[in-house]
C-alpha cells in the first residue's frame, strides 16, 4: 500500500526556514550598502573573492534539483547517474574560458552586450529575449519545488505556498542586488551542504553502512544488499548512447544560462574568476555525489523495508528518509537546506534577468538615464521577473 508523507509537527521547520529568511535579508540589506552605482548593483563592484565566487556558482547550480528532482529520478528509474555528473566538472570551466573571461576583460554586464558589440543593436535585442524567456522557464521550475515544500511545511494549499515564497524571494534579491544575491549564495551552498550531507550520514548509519562518515563515496558495503534487493539498479536500462548524450546536452547546456557566466563578471580579476572555478568544482563535486547516494538510499529503503512510495512523493524522498531516521529538528533543517538550494537558483535567474531588461534593453534604448533611474528600474525588471514565473507557475 502506498504512504502518503506530510510532516506532522512544522513548529521547528517553519522557525529554521524563518531564520534563515532573516539572514537572507540582512545579508541583502547590508550588502545593498556597498552598492554606489547601478554598475556595482549589477557586478557587485567586480569584488567577489574566488571561494565567495565559487560558493555562489556551485550554490546557483545545483538548485532544487539537488534535493528534490534528481533523487525523483534516481528513486523511479534506477539507473546510474554517473554521466550526468561528468558534466559538471565541464560547464562552469568552460563557461570561463570560453566566454566568461573576454567578457570580464571587456566589462559586459550579460552575454548579450558581446552580441551587441560583435553583431549590432538589433542582434542583441532578440539574444537578450531569448536569454530572458530561458532564465524565467529556469526560475519556474526552483519556484515550484519551492512552492511545494513550503506546501509541506506550512500546511497550505500551493498557490498561497507559491505566491508567499515567491514575494519572500523577490523581496531579498531586490534590495540586495548582486553583492547580496553573491553573499546569500555563499551562504546558501555552506547550508545546503552541511543540510544535506550530514544527515546523510546519520541515515546510512541507522540503513547500517560502515561509510556514513562520508556518504558522497563510501556506501559500497550497501551495494551487495542493494542487488540483492534491487538486482537491477546498476544496469544500463537505456543504452550507452542515452547516457553518454546528457554530457553535451548538459555541458553545452549550461554555457548558454547568463546567470552563471554573470558570476565571472562579479570576480576581482581573471585570476580569482579561474580559481573560482575550483572552488565550484570541488563543492559541486561533493554534494553531487552526495545526491546520488541519497537516490541510492532511497531505492534501498523501500526495498529493504518493504515501504511504498507514492509517485506523486518522489521528489519527497530526501525529506522522507530524513523524517523516518533523523530527529525533527534534523528534518527542519533540512528542510532550511532544500529552501536555500532553490532561493539560490531563483536569485541568480532573477538577477539576470533583471540585468538582461535594464542594462541590454532599456539602458540602449535611453542611455541618459540617470542612476536613481536605473536602479529603481533594475527593481521593476527582478520583480517582474519574479511575478510573471509565479503566475506561470500557479498551473
Amino acid at each position: 500500500m502506498e504512504q502518503k508523507w506530510a510532516l506532522e509537527n512544522p513548529t521547528l521547520g517553519i522557525i529554521f526556514v524563518a531564520v534563515s529568511f532573516v539572514f537572507f535579508y540582512i545579508i541583502g540589506w547590508y550588502s545593498a550598502k556597498a552598492a554606489k552605482s547601478s554598475t556595482d548593483y549589477w557586478t557587485a563592484g567586480r569584488s567577489i573573492g574566488s571561494l565567495a565566487n565559487g560558493l555562489g556558482m556551485a550554490s546557483s547550480y545545483m538548485s532544487l534539483a539537488t534535493f528534490m528532482g534528481v533523487t525523483a529520478l534516481i528513486l523511479k528509474l534506477k539507473v546510474p547517474f554517473v554521466y550526468m555528473w561528468i558534466q559538471f566538472s565541464l560547464s562552469i570551466p568552460l563557461i570561463t574560458l570560453w566566454y566568461g573571461t573576454p567578457l570580464r576583460r571587456m566589462g559586459a554586464f550579460t552575454p548579450a552586450q558581446f552580441v551587441r558589440e560583435r553583431y549590432g543593436l538589433n542582434t542583441s535585442y532578440v539574444v537578450a529575449a531569448f536569454m530572458i524567456v530561458i532564465m524565467l522557464m529556469y526560475a519556474l521550475g526552483q519556484m515550484i519545488g519551492v512552492a511545494k515544500v513550503f506546501e509541506m511545511l506550512f500546511g497550505i494549499n500551493y498557490t498561497v505556498a507559491l505566491i508567499c515564497g515567491g514575494a519572500l524571494i523577490v523581496g531579498y534579491v531586490a534590495i540586495g542586488g548582486m553583492y547580496g544575491t553573491s553573499y546569500n549564495a555563499a551562504f546558501q551552498m555552506v547550508l545546503m551542504g552541511i543540510a544535506f550531507i550530514i544527515p546523510l550520514g546519520a541515515i546510512m548509519k541507522a540503513m547500517g553502512g560502515t561509510g556514513w562518515y562520508f556518504p558522497p563515496l563510501l556506501y559500497a558495503d550497501m551495494v551487495p544488499a542493494m542487488l540483492a534487493a534491487v538486482p537491477d539498479f546498476f544496469d544500463m536500462k537505456f543504452g550507452f548512447k542515452w547516457y553518454f548524450a546528457l554530457i553535451p546536452a548538459f555541458t553545452i547546456g549550461a554555457m548558454g544560462l547568463p546567470h552563471l557566466g554573470m558570476r565571472v563578471y562579479t570576480a576581482k580579476s581573471v585570476k580569482s574568476a579561474r580559481w573560482a572555478m575550483v572552488w565550484f568544482t570541488f563543492f559541486c563535486g561533493i554534494v553531487f555525489s552526495a545526491t546520488y547516494t541519497m537516490g541510492f538510499s532511497g531505492v534501498f529503503f523501500q526495498a529493504t523495508t518493504g515501504t511504498v512510495i507514492a509517485p506523486s512523493d518522489y521528489d519527497k524522498i530526501t525529506l522522507i528518509l530524513n523524517s523516518v531516521y533523523n530527529p525533527a529538528w534534523v528534518l527542519a533543517f533540512v528542510i532550511a537546506g532544500a529552501i536555500a538550494a532553490g532561493l539560490s537558483t531563483i536569485s541568480a535567474n532573477l538577477m539576470a534577468i533583471g540585468a538582461l531588461i535594464a542594462q541590454d534593453i532599456i539602458a540602449t534604448i535611453k542611455p541618459d538615464l540617470s542612476e536613481k533611474t536605473m536602479k529603481t528600474i533594475g527593481y521593476c525588471a527582478i520583480g517582474g521577473g519574479g511575478i510573471i514565473a509565479i503566475l506561470v507557475a500557479l498551473d
